[in-house]
C-alpha cells in the first residue's frame, strides 16, 4: 500500500482558508484506506527551509511516505527541496514528489504534467485546485505499489552561496536578478493570483511611471563564468540574469504564456541561462504579444538582443561587485560573495 504524505505550507494564501484542512480530509475519506494511506504534516509559519524540517523528519523518516505531495505554489516548494537536500539524506531515498498546483504559475506541476482544471471546472466546480489534484494523486496509486507509480525525473538548479558560512544551498527550478526580481515584487504588492498577472501585464504596457519604477533599476555589476563554455561573459552591468532548469508554462484559461525561450529544457540535465546588459523598457513591453499567446497558437521566439539562452551542463559562476539581490522561485535573497549555479541528478516526481 502507497503511504502518500501531505505537507502544507501554512502561509498560503489558498491555506489560510479555515476549511483547507477539512476539505483535503474530505477527499480522502472518499478513498479506501486499506489501499492507500494518507499523512497530514505542515510546516512551522515561519517561511524558511528551516520551516519544514520537523514535518519531513515526520513524514520521511516516521510513516516512510512514499509519495510526497507539496500543498504549496513554487514558493513553498523550493523550501521543501532545500530543506529536503539540507537534510543530507541520500537522494536515492527521497520519497517521489509532487506539487499540488497551490499556487499561480505551478511550474514543478506543468513539467510533471500534473493536470490543471478546464475553464469549465474552473468556474463552476466545487473542489478548489489543490483538492483537485489530490483526488487524482490518490486515484493515481490506490492500490498500487510503490513500483508502479509513474515518474518522470526532473532537476532543479543549485544555488550555492560560496561565501555562506553554514554551507547550506538553495534548490529550485529557477535563479533570477535583475528586472525580474522587480517584476515578483510588483506583482506581490498587486495582490496574487491570475488577476494580479493581467494587471501586472496591463501597468507594463500603459503606465509609464511603473516601468520607471519596475525596469529602470540599478543594473547588476557582476562577472558572469562558464556558460555552457561556448560564451564568455565578462564583467558588465547587467539588466537580467536568468537561469531554469524546468519549463517555465502558465494558463490563463484561453491563453497561455507560451515563450519557446524558456521551454525545451524539462528532459535536459542542464541549465537554461540568460544574461542580457542593455534591454530598455521598450524591448520589455513590447514582447508581451510574444510571451502571453492563444492558447494551442504556436510560439514565437522574444526578439531582444543579446538575450540568448544557453544550456548549460556544467556551472555558471556569477562574481557581483556589490553584493547581489536575487530570488529563487520568486523568494528573496541577498549576498556579497560569489554564486554557483548548477544542477542537480533528476529526481522522482510523480506523473499523470
Amino acid at each position: 500500500m502507497v503511504v502518500v504524505g501531505v505537507i502544507s505550507n501554512p502561509a498560503s494564501r489558498r491555506n489560510k482558508k479555515k476549511d483547507a484542512y477539512k476539505r483535503l480530509e474530505a477527499v480522502y475519506n472518499q478513498f479506501d484506506k486499506n489501499k492507500v494511506k494518507v499523512v497530514f504534516d505542515k510546516a512551522d509559519y515561519d517561511p524558511s527551509p528551516e520551516a519544514y524540517s520537523d514535518a519531513l523528519e515526520r513524514l520521511v523518516v516516521d510513516e516512510a511516505v512514499d509519495v510526497l505531495a507539496v500543498n504549496s505554489g513554487d514558493g513553498g516548494h523550493h523550501l521543501v527541496e532545500t530543506s529536503l537536500f539540507g537534510k543530507g539524506w541520500d537522494e536515492n531515498d527521497f520519497p517521489i514528489i509532487c506539487n499540488m498546483r497551490g499556487g499561480t504559475v505551478n511550474v514543478r506541476a506543468n513539467a510533471a504534467n500534473i493536470p490543471d482544471r478546464n475553464l469549465c471546472q474552473a468556474v463552476i466546480g466545487r473542489e478548489r485546485l489543490p483538492e483537485f489534484v489530490f483526488k487524482r494523486i490518490l486515484e493515481e496509486v490506490e492500490g498500487k505499489s510503490y513500483q508502479e507509480i509513474k515518474t518522470v525525473g526532473r532537476t532543479l538548479v543549485q544555488v550555492s552561496l560560496l561565501d555562506n558560512k553554514n554551507g547550506k544551498d538553495l534548490y529550485g527550478f529557477s535563479f533570477a536578478a535583475g528586472v525580474p526580481n522587480n517584476f515578483i515584487k510588483a506583482y506581490e504588492d498587486i495582490g496574487w493570483g491570475q488577476p494580479a498577472v493581467f494587471w501586472l501585464i496591463a501597468k507594463s504596457l500603459f503606465s509609464s511611471e511603473f516601468r520607471r519604477e519596475v525596469m529602470y533599476a540599478p543594473k547588476l555589476a557582476a562577472t558572469v563564468s562558464n556558460p555552457g563554455g561556448n560564451r564568455e561573459l565578462q564583467a558588465g552591468n547587467y539588466s537580467i540574469l536568468l537561469a531554469h532548469s524546468m519549463d517555465i508554462t502558465m494558463n490563463f484559461g484561453i491563453l497561455e504564456l507560451n515563450q519557446p525561450i524558456v521551454q525545451d529544457i524539462n528532459d535536459k540535465k542542464a541549465i537554461r541561462f540568460m544574461a542580457a546588459e542593455d534591454v530598455s523598457v521598450w524591448d520589455l513591453v513590447g514582447q508581451v504579444p510574444r510571451i502571453i499567446r492563444r492558447k494551442g497558437a504556436e510560439g514565437v521566439p522574444l526578439d531582444i538582443p543579446g538575450l540568448e539562452p544557453v544550456d548549460v551542463y556544467g556551472k555558471v559562476t556569477i562574481e557581483p561587485e556589490k553584493g547581489l539581490q536575487f530570488i529563487v522561485d520568486a523568494d528573496p535573497y541577498f549576498t556579497r560573495g560569489p554564486i554557483e549555479l548548477s544542477t542537480t541528478e533528476p529526481i522522482l516526481y510523480l506523473t499523470l
